[in-house]
């Protein structure tokens, strides 16, 4: 099981802490024991992303909206720009950072929308196996080029066509910033805050950088150069 505890201390005193475990198998998050009852806005019908291929009739609730619902009761009060101090812990290792609760909460969020079972978003779970809090947009294109590539790799040795001139993944990255993009709303009905939509809003920063595929990937030349020899 990949475990992480995401820990909040804000600066009015209060600490939220946050546990979240990935099933290594299935690569989703797996559900507490405790969990209470999601609230109203998680039905699947709530403000429905337009491109969700789920049917209310099978899936009740949005299985991202579902795994968030306390993230957003606990912080959907608080502004984004909000001074806290977030420590991240798994066995691995604990990152640390003063940051503002805005940062803090797109790295958690990231694991959730990835990991939640939104088909959508499921081919973002190898990034959330291997979760890296607080990257930079630069670390994101990297680890999505490797993924998506690792990914064609994996397809060719299955006897599938594999991508490798990355034509699919400007596509795959569209749908992901529809879902972004919706997903806010479904949230600003939830919310009186702006901490989670602007939270958001920055891993859409990070999707709209993808969607032109040859301007992000541009550099990455530079760093491939020892395997580039003739």
């Amino acid at each position: 099981m990949q475990n992480w505890k995401y820990t909040f201390k804000l600066d009015d005193g209060r600490t939220k802490e946050f546990h979240v475990s990935i099933d290594p198998a299935t690569l989703l998050v797996v559900q507490e024991d405790d969990a209470p009852d999601p609230p109203p806005w998680t039905l699947l019908e709530y403000r429905k992303c337009r491109n969700c291929p789920l049917d209310s009739r099978y899936t009740s609730h949005c299985p991202i909206a579902a795994n968030i619902s306390r993230l957003v009761a606990d912080f959907g009060e608080i502004m984004s720009c909000a001074s806290a101090y977030v420590s991240v812990a798994s066995s691995a290792r604990t990152v640390t950072k003063a940051a503002s609760l805005n940062e803090g909460l797109y790295s958690l969020l990231g694991i959730y929308m990835s990991s939640s079972g939104c088909p959508v978003m499921d081919k973002l779970k190898p990034m959330a196996m291997y979760h890296l809090p607080f990257s930079t947009v630069e670390e994101t294109v990297y680890r999505v080029f490797t993924m998506y590539m690792g990914a064609q790799y994996f397809r060719m040795k299955e006897g599938l066509c594999p991508d490798w001139e990355l034509q699919k993944l400007v596509s795959m990255y569209d749908d992901i910033r529809s879902v972004n993009r919706d997903f806010a709303e479904r949230i600003r009905g939830a919310a009186e805050k702006d901490s989670v939509i602007n939270s958001l809003v920055n891993l859409d920063v990070f999707a709209m950088v993808m969607a032109d595929v040859s301007l992000s990937v541009r550099d990455l030349a530079r760093v491939f150069a020892p395997y580039l020899d003739k």
